[in-house]
């Protein structure tokens, strides 16, 4: 599971970790250059950021089994 979760984070890692620099940046000058409330926005878009992997990798999970169900049939199904 953590394998193919790592695989979706890196889809997306660049985009969203210059995304998250670029916040974290205008945090520290909006906050009159607090580098612990720049920090705080930084670790928190971090961990958005890997659980947003998870949720996407559990979603595409669920959508992978639902059409195998749909192609194959539960496995206690009767067949006609």
């Amino acid at each position: 599971m953590s394998t193919v979760m790592w695989k979706q984070y890196k889809k997306t890692a660049p985009f969203m970790q210059t995304g998250i620099l670029c916040v974290s940046i205008i945090a520290y000058f909006a906050t009159g250059r607090q580098l612990l409330a720049a920090l705080t926005f930084f670790a928190v878009m971090e961990v958005g950021t890997v659980i947003g992997a998870l949720w996407g990798y559990t979603m595409k999970f669920r959508q992978e089994r639902a059409s195998f169900k749909r192609q194959y049939g539960l496995p206690l199904e009767r067949r006609r």
